[in-house]
């Protein structure tokens, strides 16, 4: 088949893939972190050797650690690495909490195959497959053998998968189901075995990953923990860094000092220093900085307590406000504009209508700072594209997922039990996405939504 032949092919099978847009949204995530690449380079040296082996021969090699420690980065930067060092085809990626698609761990082999079909014996196996199927929509069972036979087909594939640990928690048919990242593993262990394919997978350590990677051992999956020690110099840069930016009137001996307590304090998570900007401001003394340093918990759950307390705290109306920016970003299907998530706010069981006059006089960077970010502390961030033309098109986001699993447990639906497990966390967590639903219901029936979009049609 003639190249432009093939690349016309190859669009025209990527339409059959379902979630597509989400999957393509997601090939390109990682490069979201290239800003802070330069603060996180995560060291190897004391297993540099396990590293390379997985590197030269084939199998699945798992890299753990806690929440925090800037796996994500790690990734990224691995994925440059090895794109631009070795001949064969590599393909990556990397899930999130901000899109629905989080829930199925398959979507990651659905990228995959998206991202080799462009490659001649991969795109003929998807042709054969497609015919095969007659039109019909691919279960897992077939995908996975798709996935197999482009192995097959091509031997020495690269395949990286992150986050995979905020797909725990996973659902069929909206009920609970604790295996099925576990199958998942298994499925995709069986689809590459005999063959000569490697998987990165970096993940925290969860229970569900370790039973589908070690639960039979072999020779062919190697796993790598990340420690304190191997990111401690890349602490201290980041916290430098952070300093610096925060305290930059400060003595240089001041700066130094904060920064190493920051260090001292952090237990090896990025999270946590990105969490103390909020307690260092320029005009506190050495005295004040060194107390705000010392009374920020250990721990991200701690922090995230802390973050809590205060909101519970805050007047009504501000605390409904705080809570609501908390529970559109957590559980929408897709990120939020500054715009979108600004007028979500004013919808609530008491108003007839939307108050527009309740809309903010000019959504502009101080909006942001005090109305979006300023109550909700570092729990939030908002994330800004090349292509955006004003500040209201900019996204809302959690500031990583461990955020969103703390919501889950304290954002308790009516009748839930205070202890937290899986079950309660699902019924929780079902519970505020038919909030949000019927908010949504709500704004579609009020009458002024759709008169000024009649405004704009006859415009």
């Amino acid at each position: 088949m003639e190249a432009a032949g093939l690349a016309i092919g190859v669009v025209g099978l990527v339409s059959l893939f379902s979630n597509c847009l989400d999957v393509l949204d997601k090939f390109e995530a990682y490069r979201d972190f290239g800003t802070d690449l330069h603060y996180v380079a995560t060291q190897f040296e004391a297993e540099k050797l396990r590293f390379e082996k997985w590197g030269h021969a084939v199998g699945v090699l798992w890299i753990n650690g806690p929440a925090g420690f800037g796996k994500t980065i790690l990734c990224a930067r691995i994925v440059e690495h090895i794109s631009a060092d070795i001949g064969t085809p590599v393909a990556h990626f990397f899930f999130s909490s901000d899109f629905e698609s989080r829930s199925d761990p398959y979507i990651a082999i659905r990228s995959w195959i998206s991202q080799v079909m462009s490659h001649p014996k991969a795109y003929e196996v998807v042709c054969d497959e497609c015919d095969a199927q007659d039109g019909q929509s691919a279960t897992r069972a077939h995908l996975v053998q798709m996935f197999r036979n482009i192995v097959c087909a091509m031997p020495e594939c690269t395949f990286v998968l992150d986050g995979l640990d905020e797909c725990t928690w996973v659902r069929d048919d909206q009920k609970f189901d604790s295996d099925a990242v576990t199958q998942f593993l298994k499925a995709l262990r069986q689809a590459v075995a005999d063959t000569h394919t490697r998987i990165l997978i970096v993940s925290r350590d969860e229970a569900e990953i370790r039973q589908g990677l070690i639960s039979n051992r072999s020779d062919d999956v190697f796993e790598y923990k990340v420690s304190t020690e191997d990111v401690h110099s890349d602490a201290v840069s980041y916290s430098r860094s952070i300093v610096n930016e925060k305290l930059f009137k400060k003595l240089e001996t001041i700066k130094r000092d904060i920064a190493q307590r920051m260090v001292n304090r952090c237990s090896g998570q990025f999270l946590w220093l990105k969490l103390q900007e909020d307690s260092l401001d320029s005009w506190m003394t050495k005295r004040q900085l060194e107390t705000a340093v010392e009374e920020t918990p250990a721990g991200l759950e701690q922090t995230y307590e802390r973050y809590w307390r205060r909101m519970s705290n805050f007047p009504e109306w501000k605390r409904s406000r705080a809570f609501s920016l908390l529970r559109w970003t957590a559980f929408a299907l897709r990120p939020l504009t500054v715009c979108e998530i600004s007028e979500a706010l004013l919808i609530n069981d008491d108003c007839d209508d939307l108050p527009i006059e309740e809309m903010p006089d000019s959504i502009d960077e101080d909006y942001i700072n005090r109305g979006i970010l300023g109550l909700c502390g570092s729990l939030l961030e908002v994330r800004s594209t090349s292509s955006e033309s004003h500040v209201g098109a900019r996204t809302v986001h959690l500031t990583h997922f461990s955020v969103r699993q703390y919501l889950v447990s304290n954002m308790s639906a009516p009748g839930s039990s205070i202890v937290a497990n899986e079950r309660v966390w699902s019924f929780n967590e079902a519970f505020q996405n038919s909030q949000l639903g019927r908010l949504c219901l709500r704004y579609v029936n009020f009458r002024k939504v759709w008169e000024d979009t009649l405004q704009k049609d006859e415009n």
